[in-house]
């Protein structure tokens, strides 16, 4: 029988009734692409014989974040999207704790952390409640994201020389999956299944960029 579908967020794909699996193909195809990234980066750590918890963490958050997006975008319940959210949200601090850590003390790495974080969900929920997605609080919000990691950057690169390249590389990665997620609404009489499926893919990209990026600061040392 086909039922109403209860939803948080809405993308072009999003069907008006529950019918078929998945209820998001594109969106829930293109959510493996972090998975298969994350499979990709614990081989690696397991085939370097790495001690290092942090890699073992970041892959495996990658991957999980895939599996719960494509949870979410396959049969839109709420305990998927939790699956989707949570490890993605636990990636980005953990990712900038380790970060800051190797570049300050832990309770400090720890506030920068929660900002950053705090400032990205704050940048979710803000473009998903905006009628246009580059409306000015959502560009400020963005700026401010991005000029605090570009001064993580910085640091990185008095410490670490071109390693913080990867930083960069990754924010510049980050904020264009945060475009193509805010212009999905806007893009669907252009594309009938949105531009949700590259923030999958771009996102999953920065994700794997970050694995490398802590990887080579573990290695510098």
């Amino acid at each position: 029988m086909l039922t109403c579908v209860i939803f948080s967020s809405v993308y072009c794909e999003t069907p008006h009734v529950v019918a078929g699996f998945p209820l998001e193909a594109v969106n829930a195809y293109s959510s493996l692409f972090p998975v298969v990234l994350g499979i990709i980066g614990l081989v690696f750590v397991v085939r370097h014989h790495s001690r290092r918890v942090s890699l073992y963490v970041l892959a495996s958050l990658l991957a999980a974040t895939g599996v719960g997006s494509a949870l979410w975008h396959a049969t839109r319940e709420g305990w998927a999207l939790m699956a989707d959210v949570v490890p993605g949200f636990l990636f980005f601090f953990l990712f900038i704790f380790f970060w800051m850590r190797r570049l300050m003390g832990t309770a400090l790495a720890a506030l920068v952390a929660t900002t950053l974080t705090t400032l990205s969900l704050g940048v979710m929920v803000l473009g998903e409640g905006l009628e246009h997605p580059l409306a000015l609080p959502m560009l400020v919000y963005t700026g401010a994201l991005a000029a605090l990691i570009l001064a993580l950057c910085i640091a990185t690169w008095r410490k670490y020389g071109s390693i913080a390249i990867w930083g960069l590389v990754g924010m510049l990665l980050a904020l264009g999956a945060l475009v193509f997620r805010s212009l999905d609404a806007a893009s669907c009489g252009l594309v009938p299944w949105g531009t949700h499926f590259m923030w999958h893919i771009t996102l999953g990209a920065a994700g794997f960029i970050a694995f490398v990026f802590m990887y080579r600061m573990t290695k510098h040392y």
